[in-house]
């Protein structure tokens, strides 16, 4: 089975450390059967990250032999951030030919990971041919505080990490795999998402549900838009594991606002 993992770096060196030393351990401790090749865009950063990813990225290549491509891409600063972010991940993920890998996994450079949650998540997805995009639930580091909200989506709402809102009335039990509209972070999906329906990140800005916005955002993520153009166009679902958790780190903790 071959992976391609795609990472988006900037401004990262005060974690860089911790998620580098994630993925150093998930390729160390990868099943014999899988195969991992990485797609990493830098860009734009003011910390010497691009210099240390590149430096540490190297240093991966050489010891694991896995395939690596790497890209500098600085956009212009009248793009919004997820207008941004949505052209950068379009571009991870052209580096490859996504036909040769029979899923991609996406993860968001400022969270905690353990090589065995990723691994479930693609035991997951390699279960159920329904499944198209998977992922676990993400909590800020050392809390019980559910980090992305805005991401998750579940009838057309943020979503609820306690499921308050849906276990009274008895629907699933808080072990299983369920499905909703959207995740973020962190997902594994399908590559035929990308080869064969051709779907793209959302690279224009559209107005979220003036019902149910986030105080900070004004514009549904390019991660919202992707899934709910990967739900109509594919018929797959997107769902999440709620016995996997990974950590965002707390950015409150060095001194960064929260995006």
């Amino acid at each position: 089975m071959k992976i391609l993992i795609c990472l988006l770096f900037k401004n990262s060196m005060l974690w860089l450390d911790r998620f580098l030393s994630c993925l150093d351990s998930l390729i160390e401790n990868k099943p014999d059967n899988i195969t991992y090749s990485i797609s990493v865009i830098y860009g734009d950063s003011n910390d010497g990250t691009d210099l240390e990813v590149k430096k540490r990225m190297s240093e991966l290549r050489k010891k694991y032999k896995c395939e690596i491509k790497m890209a500098c891409l600085p956009l212009p600063r009248r793009l919004d951030v997820l207008e941004k972010l949505g052209i950068l991940r379009n571009v991870s993920i052209t580096m490859f030919n996504t036909k040769k890998f029979d899923h991609v996994l996406h993860m968001d450079t400022d969270i905690v990971f353990h090589y065995d949650d990723i691994e479930k998540l693609i035991r997951d997805i390699d279960s159920n041919n329904d499944i198209g995009i998977i992922a676990p639930l993400i909590y800020i580091e050392s809390s019980k505080t559910f980090y992305d909200t805005f991401a998750f989506r579940m009838n057309k709402k943020m979503f609820r990490a306690d499921l308050s809102n849906i276990k009274k009335d008895n629907i699933i039990s808080v072990d299983e795999i369920f499905e909703v509209d959207s995740v973020g972070t962190l997902y594994i999906c399908r590559s035929d998402i990308f080869w064969k329906y051709n779907i793209k990140y959302w690279t224009e800005l559209r107005e979220a549900d003036e019902s149910d916005i986030h105080p900070h955002k004004k514009y549904e993520s390019e991660q919202v838009v992707f899934c709910s153009n990967v739900k109509e166009i594919t018929r797959y679902k997107v769902m999440v594991d709620h016995s996997i958790r990974i950590d965002h780190v707390d950015l409150e903790k060095y001194g960064k606002s929260w995006h």
